[in-house]
């Protein structure tokens, strides 16, 4: 019987390609056309995936015919891929939890790591300004660790996401009147509405996240501008003191990454689109005697090097006349706005220097206001709500299935969950086990309540305050620990801690992370977790050597990233 399908690649006309691929999920053949200039196909199994059309090849039966081959070709072919990919991930998997396991029984056989050596590390810290007011930000004696694999997944999932929220970002700038549903201020609506001279809503973002083996949970979105930026590497060079760490930099390939210098790209690129020319005189812009303080410092003195002049100052500080923004006798064309919009807007009125040269167009601001459109945590409620699914590719949608927990702002209405239309309060408040309550615009962790770990009366206050105030419910996800040796002056011990691995982006783009540890689910240094360094592995060393120098450890600062 003669094979016959819908579309067949070698039937169709000059000037269209198409291109055919087998879903694993759906166990169905599907073709992609684009047009070309000439008759040739090409069979791809990566690069299909974004071509303008997609549809299922409906066999009737299988036979000789080519269109058979192509497809029993394509079913061995992606087999093969998969089971390649499949081995690879767990080839990665397994040396990791082998250099863990390693890494503890090294540090336990380490007779140098007295309570003389552990208390230098905390003053190399301090030295180094990794602090967070007086106290130093490093508590483990190992990095963060992630194979290749899970970087790249943590970085495309990421990617995913945040394109998504500006997605939603723009869908709310053609129609301003939706921006309340998001909790936006009438003050901040109107700012978010002027414009900041570039087209990107936030230039520098974090997501926070919990990664584990493949599953990855995005629970916040950092928009106003993420802190801890020159964290990871420096805790990197701390931890390059400890012999383990020197021993596993030499058997082990480790990509490590530079926030710090794509931060700096990102303002100069955001300076030159918004129409500055040369390098802008810069301020970093927050209240005085923040624990943040030291951070900007580091900043400050990298920008130097990099011929780019910055100052620090504080709101109150700024001075606008002549179209000109100052500090002093400083001009200041691009400001690095690191104090937070809601705190801004508490204490100055719509004169104040900083805000009358952007609304004048005088100053290039990053992030600009409209970054609060993606720092309300009820962004997530416009990606997981069914009414907005048609904004979003069916990729996006299935990114956004799996790393984006359901999410609603609180308030007395009826919502869906799981397919099914609910009372929003009385559903929340019968299944608190499977929620967790957040202000929609703070941090550090304040004023969350999880409903696992709260009694029925507890959660019913915790309801009542949130209904009062600006919350969000969240559907709890599943926290899982991870033993790391943690620290002090007098000692160590593994302990089981809580990790977040939070990338950040710079316009988009994922380079590095931050990673907190705490003993508590809600994992935030404010709130008194720690950080820990950050590698990503690449691989064995195939011909170690004990390196001599800290120098020789640092591998490359921005290991390349597999796209698809």
């Amino acid at each position: 019987m003669q094979q016959t399908c819908r579309e067949s690649a070698i039937e169709k006309p000059a000037g269209d390609a198409t291109e055919a691929y087998f879903c694993g999920k759906s166990r169905s053949y599907c073709v992609e056309t684009r047009m070309i200039g000439y008759r040739k196909s090409h069979l791809s199994t990566q690069n299909s995936r974004s071509w303008l059309t997609r549809r299922p090849i409906s066999w009737r039966s299988t036979g000789s015919s080519p269109g058979a081959r192509i497809a029993n070709f394509l079913s061995r072919y992606l087999d093969s891929c998969c089971s390649q990919h499949e081995h690879q991930v767990s080839r990665l998997r397994a040396m990791r939890e082998k250099l863990i396991a390693d890494y503890h029984q090294m540090l336990a056989a380490d007779e140098s790591l007295t309570n003389e050596f552990l208390a230098s590390l905390k003053e190399i810290m301090r030295s180094r300004l990794l602090l967070y007011g007086e106290r130093e930000i490093g508590v483990a004696l190992r990095p963060h660790l992630l194979t290749r694999a899970q970087y790249d997944l943590l970085a495309r999932s990421s990617e995913v996401v945040a394109g998504t929220i500006n997605k939603v970002a723009a869908a709310l700038l053609s129609e301003p009147s939706r921006m309340k549903s998001l909790g936006l201020t009438e003050r901040e609506i109107r700012l978010a509405l002027v414009d900041p001279k570039y087209s990107t809503p936030a230039v520098t973002t974090r997501l926070d996240a919990f990664v584990h083996e493949d599953e990855i949970k995005f629970v916040e979105y950092n928009a106003e501008n993420p802190s801890s930026l020159s964290d990871p590497g420096g805790l990197n060079e701390v931890l390059l003191e400890v012999g383990a760490m020197r021993t596993t930099a030499a058997r082990y390939q480790l990509g490590q990454f530079s926030p710090v210098e794509s931060l700096l790209t990102a303002l100069l690129d955001t300076f030159c689109e918004w129409g500055g020319a040369g390098p802008p005189n810069v301020a970093i812009l927050d209240w005085e005697g923040l624990p943040t303080a030291d951070e900007f410092v580091l900043l400050r003195d990298f920008f130097a090097t990099r011929g780019v002049p910055t100052i620090i100052c504080a709101p109150e500080q700024l001075a606008y006349e002549k179209g000109k923004l100052r500090c002093g006798a400083f001009p200041i064309d691009l400001v690095y706005k690191r104090v937070v919009i809601h705190e801004l807007l508490a204490r100055c009125d719509d004169s104040h220097p900083l805000i009358s040269a952007y609304i004048a167009g005088d100053v290039c601001l990053v992030n600009s206001f409209r970054c609060k459109m993606l720092h309300k945590k009820a962004a997530f409620e416009f990606l997981t709500h069914e009414a907005n699914a048609s904004w979003f590719t069916p990729h996006e949608r299935e990114v956004i299935r799996r790393t984006v927990p359901w999410t609603r702002r609180v308030a007395q209405r009826k919502t869906h969950h799981q397919g099914r239309e609910v009372d929003l309060i009385e559903y929340v408040r019968k299944n608190r086990q499977r929620f967790v309550l957040k202000p929609n615009d703070d941090y550090g962790g304040r004023g969350i309540s999880c409903g696992d770990r709260a009694t029925a009366s507890e959660w019913e206050t915790a309801l009542s305050e949130a209904l009062a105030a600006d919350y969000v419910v969240q559907e709890r996800i599943e926290l899982r620990t991870e033993v790391f040796p943690i620290f002090d002056e007098s000692g160590w011990a593994l302990q089981p801690m809580y990790v977040d691995t939070n990338p950040f982006l710079f316009c988009g783009r994922v380079e590095g992370g931050m990673v907190r540890l705490s003993d508590s689910p809600v994992v935030n240094v404010t709130s008194g977790g720690g950080e820990t360094g950050f590698f990503v592995i690449d691989g064995e060393n195939t011909h170690a050597r004990l390196p001599l120098t800290t120098s020789d450890l640092i591998s490359k600062r921005q290991p390349s990233r597999n796209q698809s």
